[in-house]
């Protein structure tokens, strides 16, 4: 099992720099954002850069109240 996070709709602006130290600690990037209770396609973006980072939990939370990383 790869090495994750779960970010919450309500927080997850705020626990965004969290998310990008967590990002680090885990090899850096890319990593993959995916909303939580969608399939393996729906709402999921590769993100190369910390600079994509943002965009993509938006995007993931378009489709669910949580976003995996």
């Amino acid at each position: 099992v790869v090495p994750s996070l779960v970010l919450k709709d309500r927080t997850w602006r705020q626990e965004l720099g969290a998310a990008r130290v967590k990002i680090s600690e885990f090899g850096g990037y890319p990593v993959f954002v995916k909303p939580c209770g969608q399939g393996s396609s729906v709402g999921v973006s590769k993100v190369k850069t910390d600079g994509e980072l943002e965009a993509a939990v938006e995007n993931a939370f378009r489709f669910d109240t949580k976003v995996l990383i």
